[in-house]
């Protein structure tokens, strides 16, 4: 188990992409998780 973690993410020199649907190349919005994921943890993500 790690015993830290480093977000990598405010160093980066451009922000990462959001991630797309394969199916339609767009970016992924909450209706593409729901079908995996609780629409509470959907929620919080997106925000």
């Amino acid at each position: 188990m790690p015993r830290s973690w480093y977000n990598i993410l405010p160093d980066l020199p451009i922000p990462l992409e959001p991630p797309l649907n394969p199916a339609t190349m767009e970016p992924i919005g909450p209706d593409d998780l729901s079908p995996i994921f609780p629409m509470a943890l959907i929620k919080q993500e997106m925000s």
